[in-house]
């Protein structure tokens, strides 16, 4: 490479403005505070003229007996190269295996029949029960939740115990403790003394019917509904109709474990809680949809490349990784219930660098306010984005969070031109990183420890606003595919 010269983040101040008269010579503070940074990609407002290079070499022989400065090293952005390969290559697979849903606002509310039991196996149009659904959409053109969170979305019933998965789960025990074995029409099926209108054949189960009372077979299953444990002993035909998961091989749902089948992946042992830890970094590499991916690479792609090419891969991928893991952690602890992805943890994580150097920076940009407003531009457009399903901002806080505590720690001497001594740096350093040990010990601990899924009463509010019925998933919803009785 011809030039080792390192395009500036920040748009600093002209080297006229400065009281060096050499720009390429060493001044009084070591050449380690001499780099500044954050934004040239915001337009050639924001580029420094930069002096012929010769002329710049033979300043440096002048008779100030200075040593010149020894060029910069630009970095090769690997990591967001990498990333950015990964996060369009899982959407892609996401959306050609879970095919992609409705692009829709509002859920529609669809109807069909179903045969009833006792002629189910019968083409008898006349004795037919109405069912309904909320459709499946998802507006940022992806796939429905559910698959989303068979892949690694972040979920908290997959990820650890919650109050109000166990209670469902135990709720289904107790209603199904009075369950008998129903015979209809030679067709069984497990369900409620005072529901059964034909022969009660058994107190305990149909596993074993009674010829003839069950000729076609035991034609009532359990069936996993939803993404929260919900489960019905129904037909398959209506099952299959509300996006369910029908057990053949089983006649009650409290042997069936729906947890396993929700989350995929490593799968769940205990049907009220699994252990995939793992989702708080696979979240954050998995996108809604088209929309929501382009909406995320149009501030990674640029701004992720100038810092890396700054601060090296390895300090861009530690800042990223732990902002977007403690987004997960700070999101998940306020709102476990709903199937979350995407990276604006982390991403929310490199506003807060720009942030940092923006403080460290500040009487060297040329245009402060500017940059403070473009800043917040970004921001505002995030939290709205925030405000719809499957993204939250909880993330977005948590992820700006730990990003301010990261960059703090993992950011060259460089970056913190205030900090004249090693022994000072050394000792900033040192806190910031016990602070950010304790900061992420403390959401590890309230995460695994706390079972209840309400945090706070608005806090749903935050994360997600109602613009329309069925907007926003809850315990009863499938998310993008919202099922209803």
């Amino acid at each position: 490479m011809e030039s080792m010269e390192q395009e500036p983040l920040l748009g600093v101040k002209k080297s006229g403005q400065s009281h060096n008269k050499h720009p390429y010579s060493r001044s009084s503070i070591s050449d380690d505070f001499n780099e500044t940074s954050v934004y040239s990609y915001c337009g050639s407002n924001y580029n420094i003229p930069r002096p012929d290079r010769r002329q710049a070499l033979c300043d440096t022989t002048s008779t100030n007996n200075e040593e010149p400065l020894a060029p910069r090293k630009i970095h090769r952005p690997y990591f967001i190269f990498l990333v950015t390969i990964v996060n369009v290559a899982l959407l892609m697979y996401t959306c050609i295996a879970g095919g992609v849903e409705k692009i829709a606002f509002k859920p529609e509310l669809q109807n069909t029949s179903v045969n009833k039991f006792g002629y189910i196996g019968l083409n008898d149009s006349g004795h037919k029960q109405h069912i309904a659904r909320y459709c499946g959409v998802n507006w940022f053109i992806g796939p429905n939740s559910s698959f989303l969170i068979q892949t690694g979305a972040k979920f908290g019933p997959c990820m650890k115990k919650l109050e109000v998965v166990e209670k469902r789960i135990h709720n289904i025990s107790k209603k199904e403790a009075d369950y008998v074995c129903c015979s209809f029409n030679e067709e069984c099926g497990m369900m409620k003394n005072t529901s059964c209108q034909g022969k009660v054949i058994d107190s305990g189960n149909c596993t074993s019917p009674k010829s003839p009372y069950c000729k076609r077979g035991v034609t009532l299953r359990p069936c996993c509904l939803g993404v929260h444990s919900q489960c019905e002993v129904i037909s398959e035909q209506y099952c299959s109709y509300m996006g369910g998961h029908w057990h053949k091989n089983q006649t009650l749902c409290t042997p069936v474990n729906c947890l396993d089948g929700i989350c995929g992946m490593s799968g769940v042992k205990n049907k009220a809680s699994g252990k995939q830890w793992y989702r708080l970094i696979t979240a954050m590499f998995l996108h809604l949809g088209v929309i929501h991916l382009i909406t995320n690479l149009i501030f990674q792609i640029p701004v992720g490349i100038l810092i890396e090419r700054e601060i090296g891969s390895i300090r861009m991928a530690l800042i990223y990784l732990i902002s977007g893991i403690g987004g997960n952690l700070f999101c998940g602890l306020f709102d476990p219930l709903t199937p979350q992805a995407g990276a604006s943890g982390a991403l929310f994580g490199i506003l807060a660098l720009l942030i940092v150097k923006m403080v460290q920076f500040g009487r060297e940009v040329k245009r402060p306010c500017v940059e403070a407003l473009m800043i917040l531009g970004v921001a505002l457009i995030s939290f709205a984005l925030g405000t719809l399903p499957y993204i939250g901002n909880f993330v977005h806080i948590g992820g700006f969070v730990f990003g301010v505590f990261a960059s703090l720690v993992f950011l060259p001497r460089s970056n913190f031109r205030r900090i004249q001594t090693m022994a000072l740096y050394t000792c900033f350093k040192g806190v910031f990183a016990f602070l950010l040990a304790v900061l992420t010990f403390a959401f590890c601990f309230l995460f695994t420890f706390d079972k209840t899924s309400n945090f706070c009463s608005w806090c749903q509010y935050l994360d997600c606003v109602p613009y329309t019925e069925h907007f926003c998933p809850n315990m009863n919803s499938d998310g993008y595919g919202n099922t209803g009785g």
